[in-house]
């Protein structure tokens, strides 16, 4: 006989991943009345969920894509969307959310998952916990080396973009003239180059 789920999903909160500080996991809490009475706390990755938005609300996806495509960048940029789109666009993202976890039925396999794992015996449980600790020694040891490279390519990127950008529009200031689709290109002209200069310095380091 199935179990009969009862249950509420609150306390929706985004917040950046460990490995970088643009990507976004969105932290929630699930109280359960049935079949039992538990509470858990669980996540969802936002660039899966983005998925969702982009095939079941269309309008809702192209507004952040819009936002996104605004900030002038590099990488994920899911953090300073969340951020820029403000309260109320974050509450009807949170909503959204809500219904998409109720049609994959994520409480329900949440609760089986987690039953599952408190149905082990002591043994497999201090083995799985050791597997864990031995995984989030390794990742906190490659975590903050690949911040930081995150971070500097980022941070050349952007810079050298908005250089090659300036010096553009000094020595051809007609640029601005340009009609809307070509000054969009304009913005996202240099990409490649500055991707392949970034690869260039760092190589030049390694030799």
């Amino acid at each position: 006989m199935s179990n009969h789920y009862a249950y509420t999903i609150e306390n929706y909160q985004y917040e950046s991943h460990d490995l970088d500080d643009e990507v976004v996991f969105i932290n929630f809490d699930i109280h359960y009345t049935s079949p039992e009475a538990m509470t858990l706390s669980s996540f969802y990755s936002y660039s899966r969920f983005e998925n969702y938005l982009h095939r079941v609300q269309p309008a809702f996806f192209e507004y952040l894509t819009k936002v996104r495509n605004s900030l002038d960048l590099w990488g994920p940029r899911e953090k300073t969307l969340l951020d820029t789109i403000g309260e109320e666009a974050v509450a009807q993202l949170y909503l959204f959310l809500s219904h998409h976890l109720e049609e994959i039925n994520f409480a329900q396999e949440e609760f089986e998952h987690r039953k599952k794992m408190r149905s082990k015996t002591p043994q497999e449980a201090k083995n799985n916990q050791e597997q864990l600790t031995g995984m989030l020694a390794d990742l906190k040891d490659s975590a903050s080396g690949m911040k930081e490279y995150q971070q500097r390519y980022r941070n050349f990127c952007e810079k050298a973009q908005r250089q090659m950008r300036n010096i553009a529009l000094e020595v051809f200031p007609e640029i601005t003239d340009l009609e809307p689709e070509k000054l969009k290109a304009f913005k996202h002209l240099f990409v490649d180059e500055i991707i392949k200069m970034h690869d260039s310095v760092r190589k030049l380091m390694k030799e």
